[in-house]
This record gives structure tokens, sequence and C-alpha cells, in this order.
């Protein structure tokens, strides 16, 4: 089970009630934004994985975990697209679903994502020419500029490096 990173803040919980008070699930479909703060202390810097292991911010990736009693927390990253603000320091993902199950309670937060793959720039350029595809953690990877979209901006800033 992933847990949250303990020097981490930037974690949120939403709770959903009917009208009556009572937990209910909300699936339809929700903008989230996750705002973190990258700290040159490994120990107190919100940029870091799930291990705490500090990361680089234009990683950062929105994760949520369902709670209950008997289980706890297990978060997940989320698959979706989503844009790192590296000015603002927020994570944001639009079109999230479910945003909480039957309990009626859901954990947000954002981590630097491990599962990005790094691409040269020999694939990015057959990417852009519309010649191959790329998987979820490659286009995260060649999101270079953390926009959301991987395009020519991404291509020159690999080239130039950061």
């Amino acid at each position: 089970a992933n847990t949250f990173p303990v020097q981490s803040g930037a974690v949120f919980a939403v709770e959903t009630q009917s009208a009556g008070g009572g937990p209910i699930a909300f699936a339809a479909p929700v903008n989230v934004r996750v705002q973190y703060i990258a700290r040159t202390a490994p120990t107190d810097t919100d940029v870091c994985d799930f291990s705490g292991t500090p990361g680089q911010p234009a990683l950062m990736r929105t994760v949520q975990s369902n709670y209950d009693l008997t289980n706890g927390t297990n978060f997940q990253y989320v698959d979706r697209p989503q844009t790192v603000n590296l000015g603002e320091g927020t994570v944001t993902v639009e079109g999230l679903t479910n945003l909480t199950g039957p309990s009626g309670v859901s954990l947000i937060g954002a981590v630097v994502d491990t599962r990005v793959t790094a691409i040269t720039t020999e694939r990015l350029i057959q990417y852009l020419l519309g010649q191959t595809a790329l998987s979820l953690a490659e286009r995260n990877g060649a999101d270079r500029n953390s926009d959301g979209r991987v395009d020519a901006a991404d291509l020159v800033r690999q080239i130039n490096g950061p």
C-alpha cells in the first residue's frame, strides 16, 4: 500500500454527504488543484515520492486514496493528463471522476511520479511528427515544461536543457 510521505503537507481530504448527512459517492468529473511547497531541506519538502525521497517539481503528479477505517489509505496516481505550474507550485488535473467512493471520503495529494519515463530527442521528434505513440509515462516525461501538452516547446527545452 502507498502511504503518503510523512514530511509532505501537499494533501487534503474531501468529504461528500447526501442531503440527509450520510456518506455518498461522488462520481461526476471535477477539476482538482493541489498546491505543494518546494523546500531545500529534504526532510521538509513536499516535492518527494511515496518513500519521502526528494525529486523534481516538474514531476509532481496528483494521487488519490479512498479512505476506510478497515483498510486505511492506499494512494494511487491519478492517470489523467496533468499540468504542473512551477511558478505557483501547483498540480492540476481536469475531469477527475470518482472523487469519493462509498465512504464519502477521499484523500488527494501530490507526489513525485517515479513512473515517469524519459524519452530520447529522436523519439520525441517522431511523436511530434505523428510517427509513433507515447505511453502515459512517456508523455509525462516528455512534457518538459509541465503544461499538460507535449509539443514543440518541450522539444526546445529537451534540446536546450532545463
